[in-house]
């Protein structure tokens, strides 16, 4: 998709993050864009315990095409952008079904850039990556009684 910067596609994966309910202490999406130019998304799934086959990013996996570019982005309970860089085994996944680069959200003022077909990774400055906090409600106990620190 052309014409959209990084910042606009991980504000995407941002809002796919949100689409789904999710008590855990994040919400994690990823978004994709194939080499065709049709744009796939993914979230993470329900899982009691850390594991990468629910991993938004290793579900995305299977509706990408060679070639492909992957944004992910995690979505604290307070609005903020966390670290998203995918796990051993996701990268793994991606460079194996084709996939070029992964722009992760590092904080809501950086992003990181994955080269898969380099294997080499930069930090840059986000200058627009935003995700609605009016959409995801206030985090703490009170709010959730599921709320407190866990494993992606």
């Amino acid at each position: 998709m052309k014409g959209f910067s990084d910042d606009d596609m991980l504000s995407l994966a941002a809002g796919t993050a949100l689409r789904k309910d999710d008590r855990r202490s994040f919400r994690l999406g990823a978004v994709g864009i194939r080499n065709d130019g049709t744009l796939v998304s993914s979230t993470n799934g329900p899982s009691p315990f850390p594991c990468p086959d629910v991993h938004a990013e290793a579900r995305l996996c299977n509706k990408l095409t060679p070639g492909s570019t992957v944004w992910v982005a995690r979505v604290r309970h307070d609005g903020t952008l966390g670290m998203a860089r995918p796990c051993h085994t996701c990268q793994k996944r991606l460079r194996s079904s084709g996939v070029t680069r992964v722009i992760y959200t590092i904080s809501d003022v950086e992003h990181g850039v994955l080269d898969l077909t380099h294997g080499s990774e930069r930090i840059r400055l986000t200058r627009g990556a935003r995700c609605n906090r009016s959409l995801y409600p206030p985090a703490g106990p009170h709010n959730n009684p599921s709320y407190g620190p866990t494993n992606r």
